[in-house]
C-alpha cells in the first residue's frame, strides 16, 4: 500500500491497489452514492418548489440552512455507509496485519448487524472509534457540499434564473459531485478502517511499538516519505506533516484532509 498525491493537491487511489481492496471500495461507494443522491433529489424538488416544502432562495444562510436540512434527514443511512466502509476496512486491516506478522493473537473481529455486539469484544474499542470517525466525517461532507450548493443556488438566483432553471441546472451538476464525493468518501474511510485495524492487531499482541511505513517510490507524497521507518511507542501518536499533526495510525481520521486523502501507508513493525 502507498500514499499518492497529485502536485495540483487532488488525490489518486487505484495504484497499487490490491485487486479485492478495489473491489470493496467500489461497492461502498456505490452505496454511499446512491444515499447522496435520495438527498439530492430531496434538494432539487425542494428547489424547484414540488416538494412540501420550497425552500427560500433570499440570502445565502438561509439557503445553506435549507440545504443542510434536507441533507440531515439522511444523516443516519449515510454515515451507516460511512461506517461499514471503515469496519470492512478493519477487517482486512487487522486480519492480514496478524497474518503478515504472524502475531500471537486471533483475528476475532466479528461484524454485528442490528445485534448486540459479543461480550468482551476485544474489536469493541475499534468500532467506537470508528463510529466517532464516520460521523465526523460525514458532517464535513456535508457542510462542504452544502455550501457548494447553496453558493450555485444563489448565484443564479442572482443572475435572474427561475426556480426550474435552478435546478435543471443542479440537476446536471449534481450527479458527478456526488459520485466524485462518494469514490472520495470510500477511499477515505477504507483507508481508515484499514489503519484502525492494523492498529488493534498490534494492541492485541505483545508489541509495544508501531513503525510508520510507505511504498517508497514516486507517488508518495512529501511528507510522508519523511515519516517512513519512524517509530512510535503503541499508545502514543505519530507526528506527521508541517501542522505536525497527531496520527495513531496512517489514514487516522483526526488527520487534516491533505495528510489523509489518497493515503495508503500502513503499520508495520
Amino acid at each position: 500500500m502507498s500514499c499518492q498525491h497529485h502536485p495540483t493537491g487532488g488525490h489518486t487511489t487505484e495504484r497499487n491497489r490490491p485487486p479485492d481492496e478495489r473491489d470493496v471500495r467500489e461497492q461502498q461507494a456505490a452505496a454511499i452514492h446512491e444515499q447522496l443522491t435520495a438527498a439530492h433529489e430531496a434538494i432539487l424538488a425542494a428547489v424547484a418548489g414540488t416538494g412540501a416544502v420550497a425552500i427560500s432562495l433570499s440570502s445565502l444562510a438561509l439557503v445553506r440552512r435549507a440545504i443542510s436540512l434536507r441533507f440531515s434527514r439522511y444523516d443516519d443511512a449515510i454515515a451507516d455507509a460511512f461506517r461499514e466502509t471503515a469496519y470492512g476496512g478493519a477487517e482486512r486491516g487487522r486480519e492480514t496485519t496478524v497474518r503478515r506478522f504472524d502475531l500471537d493473537t486471533e483475528p476475532t473481529f466479528s461484524r454485528t448487524d442490528g445485534g448486540p455486539l459479543p461480550e468482551r469484544d476485544p474489536f469493541d474499542a475499534t468500532r467506537r472509534d470508528l463510529d466517532r470517525g464516520a460521523r465526523r466525517d460525514w458532517n464535513l461532507v456535508k457542510g462542504r457540499m452544502a455550501d457548494d450548493i447553496a453558493g450555485s443556488i444563489v448565484d443564479a438566483n442572482d443572475a435572474g434564473m427561475s426556480r426550474e432553471e435552478i435546478a435543471d441546472r443542479l440537476r446536471f451538476k449534481l450527479p458527478s459531485a456526488g459520485s466524485y464525493e462518494a469514490e472520495r468518501i470510500a477511499d477515505a474511510e477504507l483507508s481508515m478502517g484499514i489503519g484502525r485495524g492494523q492498529l488493534s492487531a498490534f494492541q492485541d499482541s505483545s508489541n509495544d511499538s508501531k513503525r510508520w511505513g510507505t511504498q517508497l517510490d514516486s507517488h508518495v507524497r512529501v511528507s510522508h516519505r519523511a515519516m517512513e521507518g519512524v517509530r512510535a511507542p503503541l499508545g502514543e501518536t505519530f507526528v506527521v506533516g508541517p501542522s505536525q499533526s497527531p496520527a495513531r495510525y496512517p489514514g487516522d481520521w483526526r488527520l487534516p484532509p491533505r495528510e489523509r486523502l489518497g493515503c495508503r501507508c500502513f503499520l508495520t513493525i
